[in-house]
């Protein structure tokens, strides 16, 4: 297992990392999944099916 500060270290540049990569895709990659979309609006919706 790593250091605290070696995992802190690795979670900085990830953290880094998506942030440019959500600005080249306009979002976070979350967002671009469709299913995941579907189910959000079933439930915020009350829809169940």
């Amino acid at each position: 297992m790593a250091p605290a500060r070696e995992d802190a270290r690795l979670y900085t540049v990830g953290a880094a990392l998506e942030q440019i990569l959500e600005r080249q895709w306009g979002g976070p990659l979350l967002a671009q999944a469709p299913e995941l979309a579907r189910a959000a609006t079933r439930t915020t919706d009350g829809d169940t099916h």
